[in-house]
């Protein structure tokens, strides 16, 4: 039927587009919608109810003093760093700074702690510190060491992200680093970056979930 304007401004024989919710599962086989009827990454959190995961492809860590730079994911609540065999070139501590975007990291108003606990009770008390400038590590003093662990950020509520992380070191059996704290960004969270404080990384691995929410 062809479509036709009348005279009183009504169309006829044009047959509307689909309506929100008018395809339902009933309408749908198992497995209709696949990968080849949809681009990458195309279903957002905003598209979706409840949580969706992304786990990205392991990366090796650049050797250079720049660290890795993340992007992360509009709508995320939760970002997990998965490492593995991360090395530095020198004696120095791992850092994380938070960024809103174009590279620019911001170096103050973070409220963080740090240590690490190794054999005997008066060593596991001396061994704390602090940090305003950055999340970051304490005892990981020598260039011999080798880190396996996690690093996870979370977001309770608006700009403020909640870090804690647990790794261990190679190069004594019974040490434990550990760190927890927050910040406050000045805007919506856009990157991350993972760098050592002097020197580089010469080795590591590290993987990062992302977990999104509903808002």
């Amino acid at each position: 039927m062809p479509v036709t304007i009348n005279g009183d401004g009504t169309i006829t024989g044009y047959t509307p587009p689909i309506a929100d919710g008018s395809i339902t599962s009933a309408k749908l086989a198992n497995g209709a919608v696949g990968t080849t009827q949809l681009a990458n990454n195309s279903v957002t959190s905003a598209k979706t109810t409840g949580f969706q995961r992304r786990i990205s492809t392991s990366v090796t860590l650049p050797t250079n003093t720049d660290g890795y730079v993340h992007n992360v994911t509009t709508g995320v609540k939760k970002i997990e760093i998965i490492l593995s065999e991360v090395s530095a070139s020198s004696n120095s501590q791992i850092h994380i700074k938070l960024g809103t975007g174009g590279n620019a990291f911001e170096g103050s108003g973070y409220g963080h702690a740090m240590g690490f606990h190794r054999t005997g009770v008066s060593n596991r008390e001396a061994t704390v510190s602090n940090s305003t400038g950055a999340f970051e590590s304490y005892g990981l003093d020598a260039a011999s060491y080798s880190i396996f662990g996690k690093w996870e950020l979370n977001n309770p509520q608006g700009n403020t992200w909640v870090s804690n992380f647990d790794v261990w070191g190679s190069d004594a059996a019974n040490h434990q680093f550990w760190g927890t704290g927050y910040k406050t960004l000045s805007n919506t969270l856009a990157q991350i970056i993972f760098f050592i404080e002097s020197g580089n990384f010469d080795a590591g691995y590290l993987t990062i979930i992302e977990t999104m929410g509903d808002d």
